[in-house]
């Protein structure tokens, strides 16, 4: 999953580089900025990972499910108020990082594109841990590396839409994380990973 991230992004890049360096630049410092948020879900992630196999180990599915909705509300707080900083605060964050104007400008779009899908990136990222600590590790690995991929051609396809242009790259970013949030989201309540012998 991550050798993919790695090199989607690099494709990314590429579809964003005619735009000109100023928009592959704005990649960079929206991920410095997003990369907070991101951390603290993958936190997350891991702590409800450790719970969940304690849990299931101990034969107590209910607790783990528990533990699995309680990690989800605190991430979706947590990551509402991050999509509430990158929204309306967008343009002094990026103001730490440049003064360039063209750049800023784009960074700015990137955090409020993205701040739109930081709830449903928190959902990915608790669900993943939630996987990964009942030993279920395929659902989140195909969710994660076709959720990933799909960003190219969205990408492709957003940024050749009237009105879009470069910003259609950050639309295709969020898109893809809203449709990994609520496909892992769909997977975990079918509830097959309760039943893993750990």
């Amino acid at each position: 999953s991550g050798v993919v991230f790695s090199g989607v992004y690099i494709i990314l890049s590429k579809v964003a580089a005619p735009y000109g360096d100023f928009v592959v630049a704005s990649f960079r410092v929206g991920q410095l900025v997003e990369s907070v948020s991101f951390m603290v879900c993958f936190g997350f992630g891991q702590a409800v990972a450790s719970m969940v196999g304690q849990n299931l180990g101990a034969k107590l599915p209910k607790r783990a499910e528990k533990s699995a909705w309680t990690a989800i509300a605190i991430i979706s707080t947590i990551t509402f108020g991050f999509s509430f900083l990158f929204y309306f605060f967008a343009r002094p964050i990026t103001s730490l990082f440049t003064n360039d104007p063209q750049m800023m400008a784009a960074a700015v779009y990137y955090l409020k594109i993205v701040a739109l899908a930081q709830v449903m990136m928190g959902f990915e990222m608790v669900l993943e841990g939630v996987f990964s600590g009942a030993g279920d590790t395929v659902p989140p690995m195909i969710v994660s590396i076709i959720g990933t991929i799909i960003r190219i051609p969205l990408a492709m396809v957003f940024a050749n839409m009237p009105g879009f242009g470069y910003t259609g790259i950050y639309w295709a970013i969020t898109v893809s994380t809203i449709i990994k949030g609520v496909a892992i989201f769909i997977w975990f309540n079918v509830g097959k990973w309760k039943r893993k012998e750990i």
